[in-house]
């Protein structure tokens, strides 16, 4: 018989490799219990629901940082190197408006009045 490699100990994998059954025993006791009594699974699941909220007040911080280093920034940088403003943030001491004149016109205004 070949050794179980590290994903094999769940699920069903114990079974059809000729393993010990200690993981479906476990689901099995708990399986009972949700059928049974489910009360006794609500400590367990308090406890499983605050670790959920730990993990969230820790993971969600460095994903954003991470995302905003690895691609936002870089973007800006890009874009600021390439002479880029999409937003025409530059100030224009000369201009009369900052109004962006759109030719075409776009859609009649009576046309927007019944939107939904």
């Amino acid at each position: 018989m070949r050794a179980a490699t590290r994903h094999q100990q769940f699920g069903l994998f114990p079974l059809l490799n000729g393993g010990p059954p200690w993981a479906l025993g476990i689901a099995a006791t708990f399986l009972a219990a949700a059928l049974v009594r489910p009360s006794l699974l609500a400590p367990l699941n308090r406890v499983w629901f605050k670790f959920g909220l730990l993990l969230q007040r820790v993971v969600n911080p460095l994903v954003m940082v991470l995302i905003y280093f690895a691609v936002v920034t870089p973007t800006g940088l890009v874009m600021r190197t390439l002479g880029k403003d999409p937003l025409r943030l530059k100030h224009d001491p000369d201009a009369r408006s900052y109004w962006i004149h759109r030719d075409p016109p776009g859609p009649e205004r009576e046309s927007m009045q019944n939107q939904f």
